[in-house]
């Protein structure tokens, strides 16, 4: 018999600890999709899925297909901090990485996001200072509006109320985080002379002044009245979606129950162990939206159609995204 090779020895507990990780993200997934599904009959489920329209999951797709456009668009505007670069090739980075979110735990897409446009001359650090940037603002944004849409509900639940207070702090604070750090760069510089070793000194150092040089992509005021204007309009272009689809399965949603609904959604992909935020998706939707007047079955079957829509949404695509990718990688033939 083979002995195992040092190599071998080596990459075992990293193996191993991707193989548990998984195991864990099947099992959250699991859970919740048992939590969010209980007392639903199948049957119900499946016959508000049948009844729903295919012109609405056409309506859906394209509507979702213009908001990633636009979020390409957006996030380009916080690449140009550094130096333009061409739509298309950013277009096709971020729907790939919007595709790797939508299958993998922990918003691993977004790793990718940030070390693929070397290339266009985009250093790594900058890039993931761009994506941090645009996730805090962008929860900022939904949180603060889903505060004020919980102010035109009447009877909403205690435990909704608080979160929704918790999370506007939250979001207020990753805001004034992402804004203000650039002003401790020298501090930073300085802790990292004490505590990283020589070796990795140099890159320490690169690292984090390529991020702090992401976070001041905001400072333009050109980039930032862009930055809102995309932002309200991809919302604009998600909640319409949401409210479609949701008439699609008999889930009549108010503009307030959308906001609710986005909101709770995209914080749930907080939780990184879950693949593709499946189980957790549902059962967040199901715990807000049924305290709310609609019924369990429905929030469930446009929870559902919700996710599996963007994931077919993002697999087109994202997909396409990384085969036009790899094509530019490759080397001309003489």
């Amino acid at each position: 018999m083979d002995e195992e090779s040092p190599a071998d020895q080596r990459r075992r507990p990293a193996r191993l600890a991707i193989a548990l990780r998984f195991a864990a993200g099947l099992a959250v997934s699991t859970g919740c999709l048992l939590l969010a599904a209980r007392s639903v009959p199948l049957r119900e489920l499946w016959s508000i899925a049948r009844a729903l329209p295919v012109w609405v999951a056409v309506l859906y797709l394209s509507v979702a297909s213009s908001s990633l456009f636009l979020r390409a668009l957006r996030w380009r505007l916080l690449l140009a901090g550094a130096r333009p670069v061409p739509a298309g090739i950013v277009f096709a980075v971020n729907s790939a990485g919007q595709m790797g979110n939508s299958l993998l735990p922990a918003r691993l897409g977004d790793v990718f996001r940030a070390t693929t446009l070397g290339p266009a001359g985009i250093s790594s650090g900058f890039a993931l200072a761009t994506v941090f940037v645009e996730r805090v603002l962008d929860t900022g944004f939904l949180v603060l509006l889903s505060a004020v849409a919980l102010g035109s509900i009447a009877a909403v639940p205690a435990w909704l109320a608080r979160a929704s207070r918790v999370l506007a702090g939250v979001a207020l604070g990753g805001m004034a985080f992402a804004l203000l750090l650039p002003l401790f760069e020298a501090s930073i510089l300085r802790a990292g002379e004490r505590c990283v070793p020589g070796r990795w000194l140099a890159r320490f150092r690169g690292l984090v002044e390529q991020f702090v040089l992401g976070l001041r992509s905001l400072r333009n005021p050109r980039r930032v009245l862009g930055f809102l204007l995309l932002t309200v309009a991809i919302w604009s272009l998600d909640g319409a979606g949401a409210w479609v689809l949701g008439r699609g399965v008999g889930a009549m949603l108010s503009p307030a129950l959308t906001v609710l609904l986005l909101t709770s959604v995209a914080l749930s992909s907080a939780v990184p162990l879950a693949p593709g935020n499946l189980g957790v998706y549902q059962m967040v939707a199901v715990a807000v939206l049924t305290p709310l007047g609609i019924g369990r079955a429905r929030a469930l079957a446009l929870a559902v159609a919700l996710q599996f829509l963007i994931t077919v949404n993002l697999l087109f695509w994202g997909l396409g995204s990384v085969w036009y990718l790899g094509g530019r990688r490759r080397p001309e033939r003489r």
